[in-house]
């Protein structure tokens, strides 16, 4: 007996610790850089934009993480990281997305395959190194007013994603939700070393275009124990759209390894395409759960587009109420390029 209460001891104590360890992280992280520092107000109506970006620009300079802490709403509209960044977003932080386009800067970046230039990220950079997104807060994207623009043919440019890293070497985005994107939610473009992890991913059913990760064009990727409910594609591999007679940067997506993910609803779990002018190879794709999506492994392509796509291997995957388990499609709604 005296053995048995002895191990409850230590493991109460173990538990203990580790709290206790916890709440020291957050306490060092909220002393630090912790957002309302750097004048960020938090209710959910006001707009925090200038006063987030100085605290991203001042905390990274200062290689600190940039705290935003629990209990609070962060208004704002498109914030740029830098080479360094960290975000921490505590439990029931969130960070909600402006509604109004002139708060999303026009920057170069790649539309659904081809090069253009649209309205920045809620959160993006462009040529960097070690950024990381990570904790248990929440990102809003308030993408129900863009659907409806969108329905509504009042948009000129292309709705703004929630995360976009382009051009970026070793990408954590780790623990956090997401949800409402306009668009696209997390879309590495030409990256190599990208971790997301733990990471839950919630638009509606009928959101156009809400697809959950599009890595684009990028190498040495990872994507596990994600949890991802969309209104279009859960998971999709793209590596660009060739024109014709427009000059293209064959960059294949490759190395890639899906792990663990639960996917619930969306057109594919997992697709490849229909963008894959760069080709697509060495796909791993292991211990899975597919729920409810139109398909499970969707690969489409069209005419013309050339590419390739190779090594892709599945195991132990569990799919459940899918219309077509294993999708192709190489004349992808009939049209060409």
């Amino acid at each position: 007996i005296k053995a048995i209460i002895l191990i409850f001891l230590m493991f109460f104590v173990i538990i203990a610790i580790i709290y206790l360890l916890n709440i020291e992280k957050s306490l060092l992280i909220d002393a630090s850089c912790n957002v309302l520092h750097f004048g960020a107000v938090g209710d959910g109506k006001t707009k925090d934009t200038e006063h987030l970006q100085l605290a991203i620009d001042s905390c990274t300079t200062q290689q600190l993480p940039v705290f935003f802490p629990s209990n609070f709403k962060f208004l704002t509209g498109a914030l740029k990281l830098q080479s360094g960044t960290e975000i921490f977003l505590a439990a029931n932080s969130i960070l909600i997305a402006s509604t109004e386009i002139e708060d999303y800067p026009i920057i170069e970046q790649r539309c659904e395959g081809l090069v253009c230039r649209a309205p920045a990220a809620l959160l993006y950079a462009s040529n960097v190194e070690k950024i990381t997104i990570s904790g248990s807060g929440i990102i809003d994207g308030q993408g129900a007013i863009w659907w409806r623009r969108l329905v509504l043919m009042q948009l000129e440019n292309e709705r703004p994603k929630l995360i976009s890293i382009i051009n970026g070497i070793d990408i954590i985005i780790d623990g956090i939700t997401l949800i409402n994107s306009p668009s696209w939610t997390i879309h590495p473009l030409f990256c190599s070393n990208v971790m997301i992890s733990k990471v839950t991913i919630k638009n509606p059913e009928l959101s156009p275009n809400s697809d959950g990760i599009d890595i684009d064009s990028s190498k040495n990727v990872i994507i596990s124990d994600c949890i991802i409910h969309v209104g279009d594609d859960c998971i999709s591999i793209k590596s660009g759209k060739r024109e014709e007679d427009v000059e293209f940067k064959e960059v294949p997506s490759k190395n890639i390894s899906i792990k663990r993910c639960l996917m619930l609803s969306g057109h594919g779990a997992i697709a490849l395409g229909s963008e894959v002018s760069g080709g697509i190879e060495d796909v791993n794709i292991i211990d899975c759960k597919i729920i409810n999506t139109e398909a499970g492994l969707r690969l489409k392509t069209v005419l013309g587009r050339g590419g390739y796509v190779k090594k892709i291997k599945i195991s132990n995957m569990t799919m459940v109420n899918v219309a077509q388990p294993i999708d192709a499609e190489m004349d992808y709604h009939g049209i060409k390029f």
